[in-house]
């Protein structure tokens, strides 16, 4: 993170954090690979022999045996399954934070397999190989297999999105469509709809558009990805209408202000030429019109270190339309930033 938007940050009294594919309001879940990656323990149990509903240790990934006292009891479902399938196991991280040992997922031999090749990449993935990473998810986002293939979506939901978009990834628009409506997965509504922009397909465009113009009123964070996506598939068309007929709107909810422009700041650091200058265009004019966007292009692209709204937020300064101490220390900090030459 650049110098200026570390600034930037402290300014507002905010720390510093991993501009990953969460959007405002919504932080992605913790996975399996985050919890192998921060423990140096890792091992595989079954039931004791002498105590069906005791685990105990059999195989270390990480770490060793020994010592190993993992107080989970045996839950009926898995004590039924592991006893019909010898060769499963249940997988288990020690948390030196929380000074106790999780349980993290079920293990059949497919998965023990994806498992092996996680623990053997994790030394590379501790050293910062994000890219890797995130291609070999990329790789199995698709999987037949609903455990890993639920994986996959879950660690690229945590990637940022200039590393989501250079991925060699071709999604199926239709079928990723097919699953957005699953009760059970809400959590990967985001990084579904994300794919559904880097797929390509032009005919999800007004699904798209419809999805941004349906949760508008509301403000709920998957409104990010709806828009995210929207202007990655359709460009400066989608930034104009984001500008004249949602940004612009008198009874555009507050969280969804601040998640449209949060899109279009996103997709302003990592989009293509075209779609970034019609960001730049639009939002020009859209201040211009409604002032109180202010706060959140100033919080927005000032977090990313983009500093091309400098004359159209000091302009807004000079008119004297911000009220809040809060919003205007906002705007104040991120024309101060972006007008020293050093930090740009």
């Amino acid at each position: 993170m650049r110098l200026a938007s570390l600034l930037f940050f402290f300014a507002l009294g905010a720390a510093p954090a991993a501009l990953a594919c969460g959007f405002h309001g919504y932080t992605p879940e913790e996975t399996v690979v985050d919890r192998m990656l921060a423990s140096d323990h890792i091992v595989l149990a079954r039931p004791s022999a002498s105590d069906p509903f005791r685990f105990t240790a059999i195989e270390a990934l990480e770490g060793s045996l020994d010592g190993v006292d993992i107080p989970y009891l045996v839950d009926s479902a898995s004590k039924r399954r592991l006893a019909a399938n010898p060769d499963d196991s249940v997988l288990f991280a020690y948390d030196d934070f929380e000074d106790e040992w999780r349980r993290l997922a079920y293990l059949d031999p497919e998965y023990r397999a994806l498992i092996d090749q996680i623990a053997a990449r994790i030394p590379d993935w501790i050293n910062g190989d994000e890219a890797r990473r995130f291609q070999m998810f990329a790789n199995l986002h698709n999987h037949p297999d609903s455990t890993t293939r639920s994986l996959a979506l879950m660690e690229l939901d945590r990637a940022e999105y200039a590393i989501l978009r250079s991925l060699e990834i071709e999604p199926d628009a239709d079928s990723i469509r097919a699953d957005l409506g699953s009760p059970s997965e809400a959590h990967l509504r985001s990084i579904r709809l994300l794919l559904i922009g880097l797929s390509g397909d032009v005919n999800s465009r007004a699904f798209l558009a419809g999805g941004v113009t349906r949760l508008s009123a509301f403000g709920e964070p998957v409104l990010g990805a709806y828009a995210t996506a929207w202007l990655e598939l359709d460009g400066p068309n989608a930034a104009h209408q984001l500008a004249n007929q949602h940004l612009t709107s008198a009874a555009l909810n507050t969280d969804a202000r601040e998640l449209l422009i949060e899109a279009m700041a996103i997709q302003s650091q990592s989009g293509d030429p075209a779609t970034r200058s019609a960001i730049e265009t639009e939002l020009r004019t859209a201040l211009t019109e409604a002032p109180e966007l202010a706060p959140a292009v100033a919080r927005q692209f000032g977090v990313r270190g983009d500093w091309s709204h400098r004359d159209a937020l000091k302009a807004v300064l000079a008119g004297h339309k911000i009220q809040s101490a809060t919003d205007l220390i906002a705007v104040s900090q991120y024309v101060t930033l972006a007008s020293d030459p050093d930090m740009n």
